[in-house]
């Protein structure tokens, strides 16, 4: 049996939902995946759907939106640059920062709502989907 040598040549680490990533030089791997990573979701105050740039026309511009987490300290702190701004994910300024760029009301949160909901576009093609859809 052979087997195929692997490089690593990039970390990156997504701990908003959607958003730019960040780069890494080292990082933890727990179970789950990298320590840190998808995190924190925005959700729309609206309807309770989770953000996601699987829908582009409603959440695409989060993928121009920074981040960074910083986790050196005891509870993991997400910093969210947006247009040039940075602000401390839980708080009010993040919140109205995003709701103002995104032109709709939104929350970040590390809480999931129970009755959370996941907009996607999907194709229209026959036999694109699984069966499970």
């Amino acid at each position: 049996m052979t087997v195929a040598m692997q490089t690593v040549t990039a970390l990156r680490r997504y701990p908003l939902k959607s958003a730019r990533g960040e780069a890494l030089e080292a990082v933890d791997v727990e179970p789950g995946g990298l320590r840190g990573d998808r995190i924190w979701a925005c959700i729309d105050h609206v309807d309770g759907t989770v953000g996601s740039a699987k829908h582009p026309a409603r959440w695409g511009r989060l993928l121009d939106v920074g981040t960074r987490l910083r986790d050196d300290v005891p509870d993991p702190m997400l910093i969210v640059e947006v247009d040039g701004t940075a602000v401390r994910a839980g708080s009010a300024d993040a919140d109205a920062a995003l709701s103002d760029y995104l032109g709709r009301p939104m929350r970040l949160s590390r809480d999931i709502p129970p009755d959370a909901r996941l907009h996607r576009r999907l194709p229209d093609e026959v036999g694109m989907l699984p069966e499970w859809m």
